[in-house]
């Protein structure tokens, strides 16, 4: 249960996501929510992937 509260929505290039903070400059994908299969074939996003919080759309707060 402890690592469900560690997770947040978040936004990349309008693909909404869950994601994990793993450091202080960046997260790790959980799951990709997007309702476009093109979505599901960007490396970017897929679950494992790591993003800077830079390069998110909006803020998020852990």
């Amino acid at each position: 249960m402890d690592s469900f509260g560690k997770q947040q929505m978040a936004s990349f290039q309008g693909i909404p996501l869950i994601v994990e903070q793993v450091d202080g400059n960046h997260v790790q994908v959980i799951r990709n929510i997007s309702s476009d299969p093109q979505h599901y074939m960007d490396s970017r996003v897929s679950p494992g992937a790591k993003i800077s919080f830079a390069s998110l759309d909006g803020e998020v707060f852990f």
